[in-house]
């Protein structure tokens, strides 16, 4: 049988422990929305002035929410506005969550539609079945990125010329990463398809995969906007155009575009079914059709079955080389 000093002992402690507690959630508490009050008024005041990049992102109805285990912002709808005259751009609703413990890892989902006008005289419409994505981010600005969309569909339409450009694609995907100074970029499409009254409308449904570094390029993700007009150079290590029985190109090697938008570069290429290939880009094409034809023939000869053939191409100020042989010019960039 317990005495009555050894209850009040025991009574004692399960006090203290009580009142830890409701003291660890007031703090908790405390914290979170602080945190929060923190984080509205990095999205109301520092993002709407330009702190990424020098655009300014309005969140209409920011919210912060996701209190005890999450915390999230949450928008109505955003629009942007660029460092350029007429640059502007608006989405449907955002939504982000991030682990209170990981305040710095959040994910996120985008509705749309979405207009985009990167410059006067161009207007992109955009909408999606799913938009979402991932950011790492520290101190200094966001380290890593990710993007997936499912069923996306682009309009690009001309102010300036009765011209437009349809593009859907039944998935994408875009990865950014900083690698010390450089910034690493892998992207990819899939069911890409064209519709336009230009020419390139005639190709057949593709897919795209890249893999790639621009060096020097790490503080666009830490929130630094790149030189306007400056030269970006860096490696290609994949880059694929993939027509599926039709042929596919790939390609990589280092690069380098000039100020004035002139490319050089040492590239591998490797054609596969060229023959059916070249058809499907002659037709897309028409005026580089001299260019095609006089890649095929040394193709042919170099493999002789016109089905697979590696090359090693050399672009010097914009003029393509396959060894002293001159096969086209191509324009800036």
């Amino acid at each position: 049988m317990s005495s009555p000093n050894q209850n009040k002992s025991v009574s004692g402690k399960i006090l203290i422990l009580g009142l830890c507690i409701i003291a660890f959630c007031l703090l908790y508490t405390g914290a979170w929305f602080w945190a929060a009050g923190k984080t509205k008024t990095w999205v109301t005041d520092d993002l709407a002035n330009g702190s990424f990049n020098g655009i300014n992102v309005q969140c209409a109805n920011s919210d912060v929410r996701g209190y005890p285990f999450r915390i999230g912002i949450f928008c109505d709808t955003i629009t942007t506005e660029g460092v350029q005259p007429g640059t502007q751009a608006s989405f449907g609703a955002f939504r982000s969550a991030a682990q209170v413990y990981a305040p710095g890892h959040a994910v996120f989902e985008l509705d749309g539609p979405a207009v985009v006008r990167p410059e006067r005289g161009i207007l992109a419409s955009l909408d999606w079945d799913l938009l979402h994505g991932s950011v790492v981010a520290g101190l200094d600005g966001i380290d890593r990125t990710s993007i997936e969309t499912n069923n996306a569909k682009i309009d690009l339409q001309s102010d300036l010329a009765d011209e437009s450009l349809g593009i859907t694609l039944q998935h994408g995907e875009l990865h950014m990463r900083r690698n010390n100074d450089d910034l690493d970029i892998a992207a990819s499409t899939r069911g890409t398809s064209l519709s336009s009254t230009l020419p390139y409308s005639t190709l057949p449904p593709f897919g795209l995969s890249s893999d790639l570094t621009l060096t020097g390029y790490a503080p666009f993700l830490a929130g630094q906007r790149p030189l306007s007009g400056q030269a970006v150079s860096g490696e290609i290590r994949h880059l694929a155009l993939d027509f599926g029985e039709q042929g596919s190109l790939q390609l990589s090697g280092p690069f380098t575009k000039e100020a004035d938008g002139i490319l050089s570069g040492e590239f591998d290429v490797k054609a596969t079914n060229f023959k059916m290939l070249g058809t499907v880009l002659k037709e897309a094409f028409p005026d580089a059709t001299q260019a095609i034809n006089l890649t095929e023939q040394l193709l042919r000869g170099l493999t002789g079955d016109g089905e697979t053939a590696s090359v090693h191409l050399s672009v010097r100020r914009g003029s393509v080389f396959l060894g002293f042989i001159p096969l086209g010019v191509i324009p800036p960039l």
